[in-house]
């Protein structure tokens, strides 16, 4: 058997590949897990000034590498970050005036410095050719990174492989007034990106479909978040006899929050449920727990270390999936599949979905038939699924048999780092 060949990969990105614990970072952790050190090499955006700007494999960028950059350096003294930090992506939209104005301000600022370009100086091209990267693989969120992966395809002749994790594009400055300038233009360097790249990638086939329509100069593929083996046994069908115990482990932004207040409005008569634990990190619970101290089932349990994620959901019943009804918020997640579906499906627990049915995640389990779908066709009857769904063994039995052959062939590790190598072979000069 013939050894696997791995390309060299130029990885740019504002997430830290190592120690990142957002679902992005999380998801580009799997997809190049068990690729060899020396093939991979990291420029890394950050919107805070770091020590050093090479670590090892990888460099470092931040407004210090700027057009202007020192006279950038003294305004972020005193903006709070908004000339480096990425461009915000989703603005609130129920607010009073004064604070929409402060916030289409703050964007502006922000989404104008986006406009502004880093600088390829000698020290970032020694970087780069030392480390003789094949591909480059791209993660956009704007115009400032667009504008960098191109001018290193125009200098060094590297073929851009752009990964889209969810539709930025049609949200990006879409309700600010104060940057519809800066809209236009990242949407012109977005179109300049599609015209110089052969392939992309996409979190779903969903956002496959939407953008072969959209953007017809460029193939798509769907890569999804993976997880390295399926660790589920067989179905305990006296489980559900008992009382059982659910399970959420996530963000509680973008207002996932208010999703799974309202399954605990639903479920606080149930009998059968007895905890809904909760991990999550600090920061969303001690602004959102005052929403749920009126349930004394809900165990706020901390926060996971990615690596333990899987062993710690092992041990409930259920899994909870929740995403956000807000109409804003829909718009940004609404062709995304969650980092968190793959973790579920690899232990074969039966799924809980609350979300709107519009969105890919909840389409996807919805039509698969690999979860107990609670969303807005169906608002009134939640309690009646909940109670009805756990008493209907072969139900569950077959939910999660079907999201055991979902698993192998969408996130199945082995199957999904084959796809992207065969995407990289293809780009390979």
């Amino acid at each position: 058997m013939s050894e696997t060949t791995y390309p060299n990969v130029l990885i740019i990105s504002d997430c830290d590949f190592h120690h990142g614990t957002d679902a992005t970072a999380i998801t580009v952790r799997n997809i190049f897990s068990g690729w060899p050190v020396d093939n991979l090499s990291f420029i890394q955006l950050k919107s805070y000034h770091a020590g050093e700007i090479i670590e090892n494999n990888k460099f470092v960028l931040d407004s210090r590498n700027l057009q202007f950059g020192q006279f950038l350096t003294k305004v972020r003294r005193q903006s709070g970050n908004l000339t480096d930090a990425p461009p915000v992506l989703i603005t609130e939209t129920n607010v009073n005036k004064i604070t929409k104005f402060k916030q289409n301000l703050r964007l502006s600022i922000s989404s104008s410095a986006d406009m502004l370009n880093y600088q390829l100086n000698n020290q970032l091209s020694e970087f780069i050719k030392k480390h003789n990267p094949d591909i480059i693989y791209l993660l956009p969120y704007g115009r400032r990174i667009i504008n960098l992966a191109l001018n290193i395809q125009r200098q060094f002749g590297i073929p851009v492989l752009p990964h889209f994790m969810d539709d930025w594009p049609s949200t990006i400055y879409n309700n600010s007034f104060l940057s519809s300038v800066q809209r236009k233009l990242t949407l012109k360097t977005l179109k300049t990106l599609f015209d110089h790249c052969e392939k992309a990638l996409v979190i779903s086939d969903a956002m496959k479909n939407e953008f072969e329509r959209r953007y017809k100069k460029c193939e798509f593929f769907s890569l999804m978040n993976d997880v390295e083996e399926y660790i589920g046994s067989d179905i305990d069908e006296d489980r559900y006899e008992e009382k059982i115990s659910l399970c959420y482990a996530g963000g509680l932004h973008l207002n996932r929050w208010a999703s799974l207040l309202e399954l605990c409005k639903i479920v606080s008569n149930n009998k059968n449920i007895k905890e809904i634990a909760v991990y999550t990190n600090p920061n969303d619970w001690k602004s959102t727990e005052h929403y749920f101290k009126e349930y004394p089932f809900v165990a706020y349990k901390g926060f996971i270390k990615q690596k333990d994620v899987l062993k710690s959901l092992s041990h409930y019943d259920a899994l909870i999936f929740i995403e956000s009804f807000d109409d804003n918020i829909k718009e940004y997640t609404r062709f995304s599949i969650s980092t968190k579906i793959p973790e579920y499906l690899s232990l074969g627990k039966s799924i809980i979905a609350v979300g709107p049915s519009d969105i890919a995640s909840i389409i996807y389990l919805k039509e698969n038939n690999i979860a107990i779908v609670c969303d807005d066709t169906n608002r009134s009857e939640w309690n009646n699924i909940l109670e009805n769904s756990f008493k209907n063994k072969e139900l569950l039995k077959k939910n999660i048999e079907n999201g055991k052959i979902i698993f192998f062939k969408n996130h199945y590790r082995k199957n999904q780092r084959q796809k992207l190598l065969e995407v990289l072979y293809s780009l390979k000069k």
